[in-house]
C-alpha cells in the first residue's frame, strides 16, 4: 500500500514538473515570437517608408506648404489650381476644385500650426489665419492623408472658418 502511494506521488510530481517546465518554455517561445513579430513590423514599416519616400516628419511640412497655398491667392480659381497637386482626384471632385467660380478677390494668410490627430492615423489639423475682404478669419483645415502613386496626397478636406466675436 505504501509503495502504491509512493509511486502515485512520484508520478504526479513528475507530471507537475514536466508541465511547469513546458509552460515556462512556452512562455519563452511566446516572448521570442512576439519579439520576432515586432521586428517584422518594424522592418515592414521601414520598407514602406523607403518605398513611399516619406516620413511622419515630412507630412507636416507638406501640409504647411499646402496650407500656405490655400490661404494665399489672387482668385479662388488660382487657389484651386495651385492646390490640386496636393489632392487625390476624389478629393478634387468632392470639393469642386475643377469648377471655375470666377471669384476674383485676394487673400493673404499664414499657417500657424499643424497638428496630428492622435485617435486616427493620417488625420491632421492645419490652423492659420486668412485676411480676405478686410476681414481676418482663423481657418481650421481638417485633412486626411493617403499615399497615391508613391506620393503623399490629401484624400479628404474639410475647411472651417472661425470669426472672433469680440
Amino acid at each position: 500500500m505504501k509503495k502504491i502511494v509512493l509511486i502515485c506521488c512520484l508520478l504526479s510530481g513528475l507530471i507537475l514538473f514536466t508541465g511547469c517546465k513546458n509552460s515556462s518554455s512556452n512562455s519563452k517561445l511566446q516572448e521570442e515570437s512576439s519579439t520576432a513579430s515586432e521586428e517584422i513590423e518594424t522592418i515592414q514599416s521601414t520598407n514602406l517608408r523607403e518605398k513611399y519616400s516619406f516620413s511622419d516628419e515630412d507630412i507636416p511640412s507638406f501640409l504647411r506648404e499646402f496650407g500656405l497655398k490655400f490661404v494665399n491667392f489672387s482668385s479662388i480659381d488660382s487657389r484651386n489650381e495651385s492646390v490640386k497637386k496636393y489632392l487625390t482626384e476624389e478629393c478634387i471632385s468632392a470639393n469642386g476644385m475643377n469648377q471655375s467660380v470666377n471669384a476674383d478677390f485676394q487673400s493673404k494668410g499664414e499657417i500657424t500650426s499643424v497638428y496630428k490627430q492622435t485617435e486616427s492615423t493620417g488625420n491632421y489639423l492645419i490652423i492659420g489665419t486668412e485676411n480676405m475682404k478686410n476681414n481676418q478669419n482663423t481657418i481650421v483645415i481638417e485633412v486626411e492623408t493617403t499615399t497615391e502613386n508613391d506620393e503623399v496626397k490629401i484624400s479628404k478636406l474639410i475647411v472651417n472658418y472661425m470669426r472672433q466675436a469680440y
